[in-house]
């Protein structure tokens, strides 16, 4: 899937280095080269496009994780880019790593994401905080991310590195800056707990739960109302925004409307 990802981008100097890279790890991968291994190196590939378009980071990848010939190629490659090219070879990394990942936004491949998750969350939350979770979540929708996703979750995280303990990390960040925090009713991937918690530790806080709405809010609610409250916030941190918006009958779960016709189509 990598090649067949790799050939698709234009050609130049980033496709060569796409191709000189990926040509490399599934020849190694052919030779029998341990899987566990190639794959880490493919995801610190794949992770190179969060620090920008760096040529530095492009060599020190090539260095440390390709064969000495390859790893020449490489670097000529790198040595003879413009500005653009970098950036074009950055968006073919996250292009392949999108399509091997399976996340559904270019920019943000699942490994990406998986490179900060696994450092920062994952590490530090036991499978018996996930279950709480659960447990006490009123909507259903949070089953789409179960405990079973948790656990493979938990078995990919084992290839990242861990930089941190939990006491340089899981500590209660108190902070008197004015801040706005959403939390979603409907957000599979962020408990309102967590909004929640956030909220009590900041004092200047303006805290507001969108019961009918999921992940990001502010962006991708296809009513503006969350994203004109918080540019709103923005421009003037230090007054209250005016949520009135928010009462709008779209921000409402029609949970009676459904049980009856539920309840309509069993009698029928």
């Amino acid at each position: 899937m990598a090649k067949e990802q790799s050939a698709e981008e234009p050609a130049g100097l980033a496709a060569d280095w796409i191709g000189t890279v990926v040509d490399e790890l599934a020849a190694r991968l052919r030779d029998g080269d341990a899987q566990a291994e190639v794959i880490g190196d493919f995801v610190e590939m794949a992770i190179l496009p969060v620090h920008g378009p760096d040529a530095a980071r492009l060599i020190e990848f090539a260095d440390v994780n390709l064969s000495e010939a390859a790893g020449r190629r490489a670097n000529a490659l790198v040595d003879a880019m413009t500005a653009t090219d970098l950036r074009l070879t950055m968006w073919a990394i996250g292009d392949i790593a999108e399509q091997m990942g399976g996340f559904g936004e270019r920019g943000m491949a699942f490994s990406m994401l998986l490179g900060i998750n696994c450092i920062e969350e994952v590490d530090f939350t036991p499978i018996s905080y996930v279950e709480d979770l659960i447990a006490t979540n009123p909507y259903p929708g949070v089953q789409l991310r179960g405990l079973l996703e948790y656990r493979l979750t938990q078995v990919i995280c084992d290839f990242w590195p861990s930089p941190f303990k939990a006491e340089d990390i899981m500590y209660p960040g108190e902070s008197q800056i004015p801040a706005l925090v959403y939390a979603q009713g409907l957000d599979t991937q962020t408990p309102v707990k967590f909004g929640e918690d956030v909220a009590e530790l900041l004092p200047n806080s303006f805290y507001h739960e969108w019961s009918t709405e999921g992940h990001v809010i502010a962006s991708r609610s296809p009513n503006s109302c969350p994203g004109d409250i918080a540019a709103a916030f923005l421009d003037d941190p230090s007054s209250e925004p005016n949520f009135a918006c928010a009462n709008d009958p779209y921000y409402t779960l029609p949970f009676e409307p459904v049980h009856e016709a539920f309840h309509d189509a069993q009698t029928e």
